[in-house]
């Protein structure tokens, strides 16, 4: 009988906590004047402290990926929304850099962009995996971006294998597209739940749901805008749903996602296979992974970015996604938006700390199926 890792608790990054709280100005530059609006999302009272005409010339958004990615369009939609809420003739200009890992995009926002406010970049949360994972690419830091708003997508395991699988250790043939990406949060949570996983790879959506019904693989991950939708069509097929990543609360604990509110989140089912729940380096690791795989967008402010700043852009972002169009856009894709606590709760799981890194990339390190960079 193979039991899931479980490690004992190692203590947070020092300088990784102080970047957390240097990232929470919206409460101390507003000495608690905080107001709650439609969602519970943090809105800040008016901040004497922002200057006259901050956006004389236009705000710059870096999009990561090219101008026909899927990461664009959501920033053509989001944009104009946002600057509705910013002072009367602001606008936002939209760059769109490099891949859509946003990796590229990421190093440029790193090494480039002014902490004056003036400068947002909109990143799809494979920019953070390749972060975790120490891809040569990756020169920036997480953990020193300051979250604006996001949209964060359900996140399923589905396969047709049975519990005894995961308490007997069983290989488990998981598909991957490419790594880093979302189904390295799958590989780990079969690790973590007592399977030992081997990756399959190569293999794009419609390849993995084909091998998958026809028995040539025993798992699929699946996130995104169209998670909800393939789910629904692989449990009509007879593709029982697994595990779920979970939602994240606005103080960080893993709940059961609201779309699949029967399906245990994996450390519920792990504490009901084995008998207790997951913990230590790894576990948290993967907490930063399924955070990373479900994020379809986040918008990011640089490290240092004056308070008051920070205060502007998130009450835009927290009013930006009431309007309707907004909405109904997110509500299509099954997306929960992040603003407020729930924002700044995603940013610190993903932002995991220097143990929980070097145990991931330990991990990775000893596996034979996969390459990463």
């Amino acid at each position: 009988m193979t039991a899931p890792l479980d490690e004992s608790a190692a203590a947070p990054d020092r300088r990784r906590v102080l970047r957390l709280f240097a990232s929470l100005p919206l409460l101390s530059a507003m000495g608690g004047k905080i107001l709650s609006g439609p969602h519970g999302h943090l809105v800040p009272l008016a901040d004497p402290a922002i200057p006259p005409d901050p956006f004389r010339r236009p705000a710059a958004l870096l999009v990561a990926g090219p101008p026909q990615g899927t990461l664009h369009a959501w920033a053509q939609l989001v944009a104009p929304v946002m600057a509705r809420s910013l002072p009367p003739d602001s606008t936002i200009a939209i760059s769109s850099v490099g891949g859509q890992d946003g990796v590229t995009a990421a190093n440029q926002f790193g090494a480039r962009a002014a902490p004056d406010g003036r400068t947002l970049l909109f990143t799809p949360g494979a920019a953070a995996l390749a972060w975790m994972v120490g891809e040569t690419r990756a020169k920036f830091d997480v953990g020193a971006w300051t979250p604006v708003i996001g949209a964060s997508s359900p996140g399923v395991l589905m396969g047709r294998f049975g519990s005894e699988a995961l308490r007997a250790g069983g290989v488990l043939r998981l598909a991957v597209d490419r790594l880093p990406g979302p189904d390295l949060a799958g590989l780990l949570a079969l690790s973590l739940l007592g399977g030992v996983p081997h990756a399959i790879t190569g293999l794009g959506p419609a390849a993995a749901e084909a091998a998958l019904l026809g028995g040539h693989l025993d798992a699929v991950v699946l996130t995104g805008e169209n998670a909800t939708t393939v789910a629904a069509r692989l449990s009509a097929r007879g593709v029982p749903i697994v595990a779920s990543f979970g939602a994240l609360d606005r103080v960080g604990a893993l709940r059961r996602d609201p779309a699949f509110p029967t399906v245990p989140e994996v450390s519920e089912l792990a504490a009901a296979l084995h008998g207790r729940p997951l913990s230590g380096p790894l576990y948290r690791a993967w907490r930063g992974c399924a955070a990373a795989a479900q994020l379809v967008f986040g918008i990011e402010l640089p490290a240092l970015t004056p308070s008051a700043m920070v205060a502007l852009w998130r009450r835009a972002g927290s009013e930006a996604v009431d309007q309707p169009d907004l909405a109904a856009a997110l509500a299509t894709g099954t997306l929960r938006p992040l603003t407020g606590a729930d924002a700044l709760a995603t940013a610190r799981t993903i932002a995991v700390d220097g143990p929980a890194l070097l145990a991931l990339r330990q991990w990775l390190s000893m596996r034979r199926d996969v390459h990463i960079g």
